[in-house]
């Protein structure tokens, strides 16, 4: 690109203390989740609140108008990508005809709370939701004639091209409807659990009794080679992204962001640094069976919330107990690993509302 049309960048934004703490939480947290489990929940609440105040940033940016098409492309490769590792798992659902035998993603090596789900979840709706608008309203805009932009598709693409602008809102628009999708299903899901729990019906307990039962059949190999695959696209995924980043800053001719110099930049530097000597130091001293948390349940990350592991309180319908006596306690129906157990007294089923 010619000299005219280079600028200076927003180090701010992504300089390149935030660029290498993005990289570095990207790597460290691939590298934990085999040799230092313990430390995966920390890193990916660091990597959560990197993302979202990263975002933050953005829209604020955006608002004043103080920031070029380009930057935002930029700055959303980065709080972005992190979420593409999407793109192999649904390609790898296909290939495998949907079969959550051989669903990577629901035998991880550490489990994903419901909270950091939840949370992770409504950060990636909101980013898909500013990326449509990006694409529709400003990435066509034009800041100097005779200097185009450029992104990357695995090559230098004019970031205007109606292609490419067509091909990323496909791409946003069919994820951001498969969240919505999958929202709707869980929110139904929970409605009708909370409206009919007197009328809860023996065949949805079956129905998810032989549903666990058949992924805890799955064999410690298969699920090792899974998990191997799992990593392998997290690799790709996080390599192709930097990549991306790293060319597009090049190829769009920016200067002044290939140093550390502001303490805006030192912070997510050395906190990037910290989390991966505290992965390396966990793996080499070792740590205890209760530090980490359990995997044996099966789950999938792209589900929300979490419903691997859950406790619903059914009531008795039977007459009351007699007053003279202690008040019966409550009885729980546990699913966990496939197993449905009864506790004081057998549940009885009303087949109306109370």
């Amino acid at each position: 690109m010619e000299e005219k049309c280079g600028f200076a960048g927003n180090s701010d934004m992504y300089g390149l203390g935030i660029r290498a703490g993005f990289y570095l939480q990207w790597y460290g947290s691939i590298l934990a989740s085999w040799i230092a489990k313990s430390e995966v929940p920390s890193l990916r609440i660091s990597n959560l609140m990197f993302v979202f105040a990263t975002f933050l940033a953005l829209i604020l940016h955006t608002t004043k108008g103080t920031i070029r098409p380009v930057e935002i492309y930029i700055t959303l490769l980065l709080t972005f990508g992190g979420y593409l590792y999407l793109v192999p798992v649904f390609l790898w659902r296909v290939l495998t005809g949907f079969k959550a035998q051989w669903d990577p993603t629901r035998f991880p090596q550490v489990r994903m709370g419901k909270l950091y789900s939840a949370l992770n979840f409504i950060l990636l709706l909101a980013v898909s939701g500013f990326q449509l608008w990006f694409w529709v309203m400003d990435a066509k805009r034009v800041e100097y004639v005779g200097c185009p932009r450029y992104g990357f598709f695995f090559w230098r693409i004019r970031l205007d091209l109606t292609s490419f602008v067509v091909g990323n809102l496909a791409f946003h628009i069919a994820l951001l409807c498969l969240c919505l999708a999958f929202l709707g299903l869980a929110l139904t899901k929970h409605i009708g659990c909370w409206g009919e729990q007197s009328n809860v019906k023996i065949t949805q307990v079956s129905t998810q009794d032989t549903f666990q039962r058949m992924l805890t059949c799955v064999r410690p190999h298969r699920k090792f080679v899974l998990r191997v695959i799992r990593t392998i696209c997290n690799i790709c995924v996080a390599s192709v992204v930097l990549i991306a980043t790293e060319l597009t800053i090049f190829w769009n001719g920016i200067n002044g962001v290939a140093e550390i110099s502001s303490v805006g930049q030192l912070i997510p530097f050395v906190i990037g640094i910290e989390m991966v000597l505290a992965v390396l130091y966990a793996a080499w001293f070792g740590e205890t069976a209760d530090s980490v948390p359990s995997s044996d349940s099966a789950e999938s990350v792209t589900r929300f919330p979490d419903l691997a592991i859950q406790q619903i309180d059914y009531r008795r319908s039977g007459p009351s107990a007699p007053t003279s006596g202690p008040p019966s306690p409550p009885i729980w129906l546990t699913i966990r690993n496939a197993e449905v157990r009864e506790r004081d007294q057998p549940l009885q089923y009303r087949s109306g509302l109370a």
